[in-house]
């Protein structure tokens, strides 16, 4: 049976026919899970032709089972509402194409294109499936974004969010409940991780800070938006060097906001301290750099299940995280702190600085907890997920 893949995710193909993912979390290890369930993978994304100087070698989608069904390519609001009946069309017209196929379909929601997608299926009497991987509420939180109709579009778009999952056939959550609690289905459900952690990641040991050296902080995330909150990181870690604390940082992610980060860095006299990485292919090379780092840090103004927390947690990392989607079930409460708040980054950071043997016992236990992500248990579940879609498109 085939799987149709319903996704906000961005695809390049360039001249010489080869589709690459702008995402590495997009890129062939995601569909490789699906095709131990799936004959094939048909993708409905935007897709654009691009260059190699847009591309990672990594996101290459390798597989022959995995094909594009593309969709008018659009960046930002104002660009979707200006494709937005060729957006609808060329999706109505995917989706009839696959009609004819048994064929279980996926959206990926909270996003338009998921959206768009559910309505047209509904039309076509096509059943299908939801997995919610994020929250509109957090996403238009004050401080995630400044947009004069924040909180109507918030609204709307929470409601709408909540339309969708309750009434779909069936939803698979991210989380074990945080998702679940504000969008809940009245069909069937599931929760399960669309983080996996291969088992050979795993460190050997917890994270012992060391003595009397400069602390190595780091942080993952995309700057095409400040959802990180680099500006907080940064200003704690301007906190942290006034009181003498010595600290440097790496971020590894870059985004249209890459530049202007740097320059904050630069304007809070702590350039010297702070390493920017850029994007760095998923996998080793990500972990190659968590290992070597001390704390990691993931200060989300909004957010799912984060798979950068869970990868550090992985490498025996101790962890700092906001109340926001499923970092709360990753990490205690007392390694929370609230949005927008550097002051308290900095007395966190300071607090796990000076007392080495709570960050120890952190540590430890996130790296028992991050052996639940390992891919051999969330397989069970998942399979749970895609016989129910399987057995829907059968009746």
């Amino acid at each position: 049976m085939k799987l149709v893949f319903i996704t906000e995710a961005r695809f390049v193909q360039l001249t010489n026919g080869g589709v690459y993912s702008l995402e590495s979390s997009f890129g062939m290890s995601l569909y490789e899970r699906y095709l131990k369930h799936f004959n094939e993978v048909i993708i409905i994304a935007r897709l654009k032709i691009g260059s190699e100087k847009e591309v990672i070698e990594s996101n290459l989608i390798s597989d022959e089972r995995v094909r594009i069904l593309g969709v008018p390519y659009y960046v930002g609001f104002k660009q979707f509402i200006s494709k937005y009946f060729k957006l609808k069309i060329a999706i109505s017209n995917n989706l009839k194409e696959i009609a004819i196929y048994n064929s279980v379909v996926i959206c990926r929601i909270p996003g338009r294109i998921g959206s768009i997608s559910i309505s047209e299926l509904r039309k076509l009497n096509i059943p299908f499936g939801v997995e919610v991987v994020g929250d509109p509420y957090d996403l238009f939180a004050k401080g995630v974004i400044n947009h004069p109709l924040r909180i109507p579009i918030r609204y709307f778009a929470t409601s709408s969010l909540k339309k969708l999952v309750r009434e779909a056939p069936a939803a698979l959550y991210v989380t074990k409940e945080t998702l679940q609690t504000r969008y809940p289905c009245r069909n069937f459900t599931i929760g399960v991780s669309d983080v996996v952690i291969p088992a050979t990641y795993f460190a050997d040991e917890a994270k012992t800070l060391p003595d009397n050296k400069v602390i190595k902080l780091i942080s993952v995330g995309s700057l095409d938006q400040m959802y990180k909150s680099p500006d907080v990181v940064l200003k704690a870690l301007e906190i942290l060097k006034k009181r003498e604390v010595e600290c440097s940082l790496s971020w590894i992610g870059d985004g249209k906001y890459f530049n202007q980060v740097k320059q904050i860095a630069i304007d809070l006299g702590i350039e010297g301290e702070v390493h920017f990485l850029g994007k760095l292919p998923a996998g080793e090379s990500v972990r190659n750099k968590l290992c070597k780092s001390d704390i990691f840090l993931l200060i989300s103004r909004t957010e799912g299940l984060p798979r950068a927390m869970i990868e550090a947690m992985a490498c025996g990392l101790p962890c700092i995280g906001t109340p926001v989607g499923g970092i709360p079930e990753l990490i205690g409460e007392e390694f929370l702190i609230e949005v927008d708040d550097p002051v308290s980054l900095a007395n966190k950071i300071l607090y796990l600085i000076s007392n080495p043997q709570i960050a120890h016992q952190q540590a430890i236990k996130n790296l028992i907890l991050s052996h639940d992500y390992e891919e051999r248990k969330l397989e069970v579940k998942r399979k749970q997920f895609y016989d129910y879609l399987k057995q829907l498109v059968l009746k």
